[in-house]
């Protein structure tokens, strides 16, 4: 029976902000051999619907541990470098335990990212994959995705993009040999190449992966003329200037993300039609609400009279049953 390493001398661990993408590369990874666990999470046909690719056990205990810091459960949390309690010791031993395996094996979890130094420290010879996404495409999937979080707080979607990212940038300055870096989009256009060079950088044997394994269309392509763009841009610099950090340090470059740098001017008129076309978005969307909520009502009110309808009915042929059965009685009376 081979031998199983406990160091992380074969682990491969996929680090990046939420919404980024990381599940998106676990699966390209895992279709191309990595173990990426046993217990994943299952797939939300409304949110990542080819799957999470999350092993529930490091999700769990994650978890667990932001709940006894205090912290948001989900990693909701503008602090990073949080370190694990010592009373957890036995319980990580276990987690590796059962998950490490002979060959190439890793996770996915998204919180991972604020226990980076504890994890690099724990796994000593583990490699690392970071992932990293145009700030405003995150924050409009955060949004999308309706977490109360940033429902009550939008601010705090730019700031937990800032800290996780910031986190990778800081890791990477001190620990760059042990990483791969790459925007979600690189590695989507050139998934062959991006593993190769996981192979060709952290001695790996890991094989070609599937064509199919995930929805290209699930990314969503933009540019810095959005709306969400042109906000970023404007009211988030700090956003912006570590975005490009990560494009400069990245391991791929593309057309795409060179443009990403060249940043133009931008005025009082293309702001101001930014917000009106929010405005005008969000007044639609409010009119199409009461537009479904009307329709909904009247379908409920048909649904309502179609029943009652129908139990007339069945009372009318009980009723006529009833005095069938009756007359035959009195016949045979």
């Amino acid at each position: 029976m081979a031998e199983v390493t406990i160091d992380g001398s074969n682990a491969l661990i996929i680090i990046g902000m939420h919404r980024s993408g990381t599940s998106l590369v676990a699966s390209i990874l895992h279709s191309a051999g990595l173990d990426v666990g046993k217990k994943l999470m299952s797939a939300h046909e409304n949110n990542n619907a080819k799957g999470f690719f999350e092993n529930l056990e490091f999700v769990r205990f994650h978890e667990q541990v932001l709940d006894s810091l205090g912290e948001s459960r989900f990693g909701w949390t503008t602090k990073n470098g949080l370190d694990v309690p010592d009373s957890y010791a036995e319980r990580v031993t276990e987690l590796l335990r059962t998950n490490a395996c002979a060959g190439a094996w890793g996770w996915k979890d998204p919180r991972t990212t604020l226990f980076l130094n504890f994890w690099a420290k724990r796994l000593p010879a583990a490699s690392f994959v970071f992932v990293y996404r145009r700030p405003w495409e995150v924050i409009d999937s955060l949004f999308r995705r309706g977490d109360p979080a940033f429902q009550d707080n939008p601010r705090l979607a730019v700031e937990t993009w800032i800290s996780y990212n910031q986190a990778i940038c800081d890791f990477l300055s001190v620990e760059k040999g042990r990483g791969l870096l790459a925007g979600v989009q690189e590695i989507v256009d050139e998934p062959d190449g991006f593993v190769s060079e996981i192979n060709r950088r952290f001695g790996m044997k890991l094989s070609k992966p599937s064509s199919d394994i995930f929805d290209e269309s699930l990314i969503e392509r933009s540019t810095q003329d959005t709306e969400g763009a042109v906000i970023t841009r404007r009211f988030f610099p700090e956003a912006i200037e570590l975005y490009e950090k990560l494009i400069r340090a990245s391991d791929f470059q593309s057309v795409q993300s060179q443009r990403d740098l060249e940043r133009g001017t931008i005025d009082d008129t293309t702001i101001s039609d930014c917000f009106l076309a929010e405005w005008s978005g969000l007044r639609r969307a409010e009119r199409e609400s009461r537009l479904n909520a009307k329709a909904l009502y009247e379908t409920r009110s048909e649904l309502f009279h179609a029943n009652e309808t129908i139990q007339a009915q069945e009372r009318s042929r009980i009723w006529k049953l009833r005095n069938i059965v009756r007359g035959l009685r009195q016949k045979q009376s």
